[in-house]
């Protein structure tokens, strides 16, 4: 057994206090005082890094062999479970919802306020059957841009690259691109028309009126990160 994996064992038993304090010994990691990982949590990967008010909700495993970078203000729920021997990355007030499986053999990139659904998946890699009779192998990363909202139980398969200001609603198939500033669905997912047709004209008192739904939401749920995201946000 290599000490990463004993590290990640005694990581994951440890109180949320002096999880952040073996990391920066051990593992060198960059972890910011106001960072969080939950109970029964744990995270591995070449390197780590995690911004001001990031978050590891607590059940949740995270473990790469590749770099591990989690933005400002970044949440992962609980229950979600990253690997693989690429890594990942997380822009600033991104989301990973509760049930997520991420395989990360290659690397996964996710943008700056963009969000994936609870019971969402994400594959880097696809292969079973033998390659040496001929059986098909994909191995490549997956990219989701700026501003994009994938709903509850999205599956992204290898290789594929979510735009900005990007919605695809839930149990879509994303088998390719998708490109900016489009809504998508189904299996496979494609473009229907652009998210401006959806989006809300905003007056200032409307604006204000969603700020202040935000702000109380986010003190009911108590979430670490959500205090500094609400007025981004909403």
């Amino acid at each position: 057994m290599r000490w990463a994996d004993v590290l990640f064992g005694v990581v994951f038993v440890a109180p949320p206090f002096l999880k952040k304090m073996l990391l920066r010994v051990f593992l060198g990691a960059r972890i910011a005082p106001t960072a969080h990982i939950g109970w029964f949590s744990s995270v591995r990967g070449r390197s780590l890094v995690m911004e001001e008010h990031s978050s590891i909700a607590a059940l949740t495993l995270v473990r790469c062999d590749g770099d591990v970078r989690l933005g400002r203000y970044a949440e992962v729920s609980s229950f979600v479970l990253c690997y693989g021997a690429g890594g990942i990355a997380l822009g600033d007030h991104s989301y990973v919802g509760p049930q997520c499986l991420i395989n990360a053999d290659d690397d996964v990139r996710m943008g700056h306020h963009s969000a994936l659904g609870p019971r969402s998946m994400v594959f880097t890699h696809g292969s079973f059957l033998p390659v040496t009779e001929g059986y098909p192998v994909r191995l490549a990363g997956v990219t989701i841009g700026d501003r994009a909202w994938l709903a509850a139980g999205v599956f992204l398969h290898p290789g594929v690259h979510v735009g900005d200001d990007v919605i695809v609603n839930s149990r879509a198939v994303v088998a390719g691109d998708i490109p900016s500033g489009m809504v998508a669905e189904g299996s496979p997912a494609r473009p229907l028309f652009p998210v401006e047709r959806v989006k809300r004209r905003m007056t200032p008192a409307r604006a204000a009126s969603s700020r202040r739904r935000g702000r109380a939401s986010c003190a009911a749920s108590r979430t670490p990160s959500c205090s500094g995201r609400a007025g981004s946000r909403w």
